[in-house]
């Protein structure tokens, strides 16, 4: 069981990397999945992977907090566009002579934590 878990999570991890590459408006919803899924994993090692005779379930409490995360993670840049060299017609020079990124062309999405943090909250 514990080498069926790490294979999943290896899994999960090849997902996290293509979530962020599906459109826009698929994103939450995979990201959701992915978290609640991930749970159900903890779950099962905290009950020493013993999913027989105990029942390996994720509360309410946590779904619903996973959801505003997932949320979260959906707004940002696909990870194909981060630290990308090739991708000129997508950056613009601003004032100050820093080149950043043209948020009109790249769909409005979140480039950073920190902005996406302001777009949660602000």
């Amino acid at each position: 069981m514990k080498r069926q878990i790490k294979r999943v999570r290896m899994f999960f991890e090849e997902v996290e990397r293509g979530v962020t590459e599906r459109r826009k408006e698929s994103r939450w919803p995979v990201w959701a999945s992915l978290l609640l899924y991930r749970q159900i994993l903890d779950e099962i090692e905290a009950n020493d992977y013993n999913n027989f005779t105990k029942r390996a379930c994720v509360g309410k409490a946590k779904k619903v907090l996973a959801l505003p995360v997932a949320y979260g993670r959906s707004l940002l840049l696909p990870y194909s566009l981060r630290n990308n060299p090739d991708l000129e017609e997508t950056t613009k020079q601003d004032e100050d002579g820093q080149v950043r990124l043209d948020r009109k062309k790249l769909g409005g999405v979140a480039t950073s934590a920190f902005e996406l943090f302001i777009r949660l909250v602000g």
